[in-house]
């Protein structure tokens, strides 16, 4: 078989109007030569799939696409600033935590830095064209269809996470003529400026490799979480499709997924101090992206669980669970709210700076070890697709069966009373509660936000306050204000177009519209 060569766009902006001949005499160095399928294995795990580390609470940015700032800009979380360990997280985090007209700043320096985001997501779907193009010379290989699912997948999902962060949500009326992101499925280096597809169009490719990514992985045996297989693909697609209230086609891959083996993990036989998302659970069926929770929310403290033995040796996070999310469980009986570790410390007793609080610890892998390591942001759960179904359904009007699918869910997540008695709104409040007691910081509740301000039958458009303590005397004395989802004029839901991306194009990239919050004194009744 003749040599092939590929080239692999390390370190470039991606999407850039430079001529080709610029740039390939400026990366020439970075070609890899690809010889047989199992030098395109290998590229997918190294260009296609993300980083997978666990991050401690001295090191939590990561490596992937998706930053930690996707846990904190939602109403899941609130800030706690009186901690020795704060400042660094706020300082990282806290742009975002407060929707600033420009978030990528650093808040010690006051300098923009780049948007990693973009260039990331961009340079993994770079990557993935063109493994794409390569494969096709090996269509006759075992390894053939496999690794065309795996990459279908991938950049399935990574447009997902492109038009969620920079895009408006799918409402079919707009969906046309809403702006989206720019795609490229071409392996070709184009030197066209670069325009935004629309909405509609997005979720047309995002579909189209996930239907591809399902017809080129059935019957293939996953050999780790870590690899995309079948139920992966279908797990996936049942959400975009819910995304796009297409609610019969979200119950079809619901359907599917339900008949695998996955099963769901018993969180009522778990101790409050096991880990109840892991690699290892019957319940995981994909997982890839670094793991930053214990630096974003953890107590770093002797454990004091839900109202235990308070401690005094702990330094805190910043950042912690929203009292509005800890309102939502139902502490005696439901076993998610061991999520959560309570924690009671005082940094400076003289001054009262006290930070007491409940922190996310015991869900995403505190304890891990090797394999238990999951994703914060990309790990498809068996629980998802309960909950996909069920509102699905409830959209469909087949309550009943809607209540029912919840039904299996809670008896595996309350201690007693997991009946459901509701229709209507109702019903659909509880299933959308249910949905943030179960997924809450999993890299949900953002976009969950934003479906729900255009959802054709119940939209849900909310206010959100995050306090601020400029005293650091264990009050909050203002709060920066997220104001309704709205389809004209600035809306902090979209993340900025890096200024360096509608430069580079020419303009043709158009930025998306944001200003810096109001700050009030008091939150709104």
């Amino acid at each position: 078989m003749k040599k092939r060569y590929i080239y692999m766009w390390v370190g470039m902006i991606l999407l850039m109007g430079s001529s080709c001949s610029d740039f390939l005499n400026e990366n020439s160095k970075n070609q890899t030569y690809v010889t047989c399928i199992e030098d395109l294995n290998e590229l997918i795990l190294g260009e296609g799939y993300m980083p997978m580390q666990f991050y401690s609470a001295n090191s939590f940015t990561g490596t992937c696409a998706v930053g930690p700032w996707i846990h904190v800009m939602d109403d899941d979380s609130k800030v706690n600033n009186n901690s020795a360990a704060s400042v660094v997280y706020v300082n990282s985090l806290g742009s975002f935590h407060y929707w600033l007209e420009q978030p990528f700043i650093d808040a010690t320096s006051l300098l923009a830095y780049t948007d990693r985001t973009w260039e990331k997501l961009y340079k993994h779907i770079n990557a993935l064209n063109a493994i794409l193009y390569e494969l096709e010379e090996y269509q006759e290989e075992k390894q053939y269809a496999r690794l065309k699912g795996e990459v279908c997948f991938l950049r399935a999902v990574y447009y997902y996470f492109l038009i969620n962060i920079y895009g408006r949500p799918y409402y079919e009326p707009t969906a046309l003529t809403d702006q989206g992101v720019p795609v490229k499925l071409s392996e070709q280096i184009e030197d066209v400026d670069y325009r935004h597809a629309s909405v509609a169009e997005v979720y047309k490719v995002i579909t189209d490799d996930l239907e591809m990514a399902v017809k080129c992985l059935k019957d293939v045996e996953q050999t780790s979480i870590y690899r995309a297989n079948e139920m992966a693909a279908r797990a996936f697609l049942s959400r975009v499709y819910l995304y796009m209230c297409q609610w019969d086609k979200a119950v079809a891959q619901c359907n599917e997924v339900l008949k695998s083996p996955y099963t769901l993990l018993d969180f009522t036989q778990l101790a409050a101090t096991d880990n109840k998302v892991f690699g290892n659970s019957p319940e995981v069926i994909f997982s890839n992206g670094d793991n930053r929770m214990l630096g974003i929310s953890n107590s770093r403290s002797q454990y004091a669980v839900n109202g235990g033995s308070a401690n005094t040796a702990g330094q805190a996070a910043a950042f912690m669970a929203s009292d509005e999310l800890i309102a939502l469980y139902d502490q005696d009986k439901d076993a998610r709210f061991h999520y959560f570790e309570w924690a009671e410390s005082r940094y400076n007793a003289s001054q009262n700076k006290d930070f007491r609080g409940y922190y996310v610890t015991f869900k995403l892998s505190r304890n891990y070890s090797d394999g238990d390591l999951v994703s914060d942001f990309l790990t498809l759960r068996l629980p998802e697709i309960y909950l996909n179904k069920a509102e699905a359904l409830a959209m469909l009007g087949q309550e009943a069966e809607a209540a029912s699918v919840l039904e299996k869910l809670r008896e595996k997540r309350f201690i007693s009373d997991a009946g459901v008695n509701a229709s209507g709104k109702e019903l659909s409040d509880l299933i959308r509660d249910e949905r943030r007691r179960e997924l809450c910081f999993e890299g949900h509740r953002w976009f969950d936000l934003k479906r729900y301000a255009v959802h054709p039958k119940y939209p849900l458009r909310k206010k959100i306050y995050h306090g601020f303590d400029t005293e650091h005397v264990g009050r909050y004395d203002c709060f920066y204000v997220l104001p309704e989802y709205t389809e004209t004029g600035p809306n902090n839901y979209m993340m900025p177009i890096p200024e360096s991306e509608i430069f580079i194009n020419n303009g043709a990239l158009r930025a998306n519209p944001r200003q810096d919050p109001e700050i009030v004194t008091e939150v709104e009744s």
